[in-house]
């Protein structure tokens, strides 16, 4: 039988043994007696990797061992799957941190038993802290080992136990992304966490904690949305996000509790865009909507119309104007006089939305409208990327908007003074621009340097960053092109450079 781990057959099994929370190591004997593979092939598939992503993990953790990856390929993982060869003890020992698994687990047609061979020789010479096992239901309690500490929020601790339960947090610290992709136990464990904070949400009425941690951990996110990798980040703010929905859960005094449900609000609404980002917007329409439920508790304006102008960003790159126009409209009435940065965000959404549906002239009635609202904002309200709104996120959002009703002039003059406020490490907006630019240029039959630019803007990406907003921008401007003219070299180049990082 001929299967791969995208196969539909190992899907299947994969998500059963999700559904059912089996041991790793029980769903690669699985995988291995169904599809009559390696052990070591049996876990590859039941994590869903390719030989590819699966060696770029490996290479990963040599590094961070500090060993010499310089000859080691997918050829030679292959090699090891069919039993052709075997790896040295120091490829076992990251293949043991990749797989969370005991070398017994990997080759028990080598090894008697951990840190023995069959000869009796030591081999690898890492000591798990426990057994992977593979995530339960979206509903209820997931297993998985622990990982590193995340990004910015508080460290994942745990015992010692062989396959102990553990909470969705410790499932999202666990992940080490390699890609940009939303692997489905991630996706379960995301979905997990919005239902139960939901929940409470909607039950529970007082609470207890000190939330000056909580606060100054919303801001730190605020700092890092621009730089980090997105699924890093996103893993990390869920995991924050449970921490917060357990404090909710015991007893606080009322404005203690009112604190800690505005930085709820706060975390929900930076999932809902870093889900758009990664191009998972079903889920961050609902994340969203979460934000929403916590922002209306708090009884802030200013907090609520942040979250309705940043949920208008769900249909907005999901290619529904005329949606994403109402939403933003809602928000900018709900910031009402209120000098909060909707006030001045809510209009510029609106023109975005309006330039995309044709209106040119209500276009630039809601530009003017923004740049209004702006200059009226107090420094903290303008001083705040996430939270907040800049004055390069105005004129980012102003060369949108000029772009898609033809003023390549002036949209060029607003990109650039925007791009001249991002700091070099500071990469989703200057992408964006980027393909805001070319598919500019190719409206305007400039199909050549369109895709120049494109190519430059995809290339100049690392992996963790190519993330699905991106891809729905590029594939945005392939479809400009005429299929007259996508034998030209620079459209090739540009497909390539597409299809590559895609693959």
């Amino acid at each position: 039988m001929s299967v791969n781990h995208a196969s539909p057959a190992v899907r299947a099994l994969r998500n059963q043994a999700v559904r059912e929370g089996w041991p790793a190591a029980e769903s690669a004997e699985r995988m291995r007696a169904a599809f009559q593979v390696s052990r070591l092939r049996g876990y590859r598939f039941v994590c869903g990797w390719s030989l590819k992503e699966t060696i770029e993990r490996l290479l990963a953790e040599l590094r961070a061992m500090g060993q010499d990856t310089e000859r080691l390929t997918y050829t030679d993982l292959a090699r090891w799957e069919n039993g052709h060869c075997k790896p040295t003890p120091v490829h076992l020992d990251g293949l043991c941190r990749v797989y969370r698994a005991r070398p017994d687990k990997l080759f028990p047609e080598v090894f008697g038993d951990y840190g023995q061979a069959a000869n009796g020789s030591p081999v690898s010479s890492w000591s798990p802290d426990m057994t992977a096992v593979v995530p339960g239901d979206a509903s209820g309690t997931f297993t998985l080992p622990q990982g590193d500490d995340g990004l910015i929020g508080e460290q994942a601790k745990g015992g010692g136990d062989e396959n102990p339960s553990v909470s969705p947090e410790m499932i999202l610290r666990g992940f080490t992304p390699v890609s940009g992709v939303l692997a489905t136990p991630i996706i379960n464990a995301i979905v997990c966490v919005r239902r139960r904070m939901d929940t409470t949400l909607e039950t529970v009425t007082v609470s207890e904690t000190t939330v000056t941690h909580w606060e100054e951990v919303a801001q730190r996110y605020a700092v890092a949305y621009q730089t980090a990798q997105p699924l890093r980040l996103l893993l990390d703010a869920v995991a924050d996000v449970e921490r917060v929905h357990q404090a909710l859960e015991g007893r606080q005094l009322l404005d203690q509790r009112r604190r800690l449900t505005y930085v709820t609000a706060q975390l929900s609404g930076l999932v809902g865009a870093l889900l758009i980002d990664l191009g998972d917007y079903q889920e961050a329409r609902e994340w969203y909507r979460t934000a929403l439920i916590a922002a209306e508790e708090t009884g802030d304006r200013a907090l609520r119309s942040w979250v309705l102008v940043g949920q208008a960003y769900v249909p907005l790159y999901a290619d529904d104007p005329a949606s994403a126009f109402e939403l933003a409209e809602a928000a900018t009435t709900m910031a009402g006089s209120t000098r909060c940065a909707a006030s001045a965000l809510g209009p510029a959404t609106q023109a975005r939305a309006l330039a995309r549906l044709g209106h040119i002239q209500e276009s630039r009635r809601a530009l003017d409208k923004a740049r209004f609202a702006f200059d009226k904002l107090p420094a903290d309200e303008c001083s705040n990327t996430l939270y907040g709104y800049t004055k390069r996120q105005l004129e980012f959002h102003s060369g949108a908007a000029l772009t898609y009703i033809g003023a390549m002039d002036e949209a060029e003059v607003s990109q650039t003074a925007a791009a001249s406020m991002y700091a070099p490490n500071e990469y989703l907006d200057p992408a964006l621009m980027g393909f805001d630019r070319s598919i500019g240029l190719a409206r305007l039959n400039e199909l050549e340097e369109a895709c120049h630019n494109a190519t430059t803007t995809l290339t100049r990406l690392d992996e963790g960053r190519r993330t699905g907003i991106l891809f729905t921008r590029a594939r945005e401007l392939y479809a400009l092109i005429p299929e007259s003219h996508r034998n030209q070299r620079a459209v090739r180049d540009f497909h390539e450079a597409l299809t590559l990082t895609l693959a």
